[in-house]
């Protein structure tokens, strides 16, 4: 199946293109949509967790902020960021684990080996994934996008740019 949203978010049938199901969220859908035992999650103002066969909401987590960011799974949890603050909540139920405040200007999070990767104000940020304590934080330029981890290096795009850290 190929999940994507837009005035709603779909399930569409990877050959054919139909709708299998959709759900009817609250504005349109502009995040990416995380995968994970069987569970579809998306941001769109809030976070949701829809059942990936039926489009049936399992949970939801909103705040008073708008969120488009998309969210990582791992380890049994999801990472998300709203307005400026970054969440780690069990994927299964919702709950929150932990959050932690930012600058607000911050990137979708990558997750890898125990750690949370997030721009925030023109410096990447790895955060423990089990409590969010700040591991370390290297400052580059500004205007950079969503860090993606590979091989134990974070690659990251400024403005004029690429980035590569050891992770």
């Amino acid at each position: 199946h190929l999940y994507i949203g837009s005035d709603r978010f779909y399930c569409l049938d990877n050959k054919t293109g139909k709708p299998v199901w959709e759900f009817k969220t609250y504005g349109t859908v502009s995040s990416s949509a995380e995968v994970s035992n069987g569970c579809i999650y998306f941001q769109c103002g809030g976070l949701y967790c829809l059942e990936a066969t039926t489009g049936k909401m399992l949970w939801q987590f909103w705040t008073e902020e708008w969120s488009n960011k998309s969210p990582a799974v791992s380890g049994g949890n999801i990472f998300t960021v709203i307005n400026n603050k970054i969440y780690c909540l069990q994927a299964a139920n919702g709950k929150k684990v932990w959050e932690i405040t930012v600058s607000g200007n911050t990137s979708s999070p990558a997750v890898s080996n125990g750690y949370v990767y997030i721009n925030d104000d023109s410096e990447i940020c790895c955060l423990n994934a089990q409590n969010g304590r700040t591991v370390w934080r290297t400052k580059i330029g500004s205007g950079f996008q969503s860090p993606s981890i590979s091989q134990g290096k974070v690659y990251v795009c400024s403005l004029d740019k690429i980035y590569c850290i050891d992770a």
